[in-house]
């Protein structure tokens, strides 16, 4: 079940970027995505709010 879950959410999102698959690309947004949320949490465990926003891109910051 969570194979094709994983599957069907890949199907969805793959027209919606304009991008072709990459699975290593998949796993390392999750696993930010997981970071950050925790990083979140651990915030508020001691007692504060926060409120985050993208950072520019180094890249785009260069050019």
């Amino acid at each position: 079940m969570a194979v094709a879950h994983k599957i069907l959410v890949i199907v969805h999102y793959l027209p919606l970027s304009g991008s072709i698959y990459e699975e290593h690309r998949h796993d390392r947004l999750q696993q930010e995505a997981r970071r950050l949320g925790n990083a979140v949490k651990a915030i508020r465990s001691m007692g504060h709010d926060s409120q985050l926003q993208k950072a520019e891109s180094p890249v785009a910051a260069r050019a």
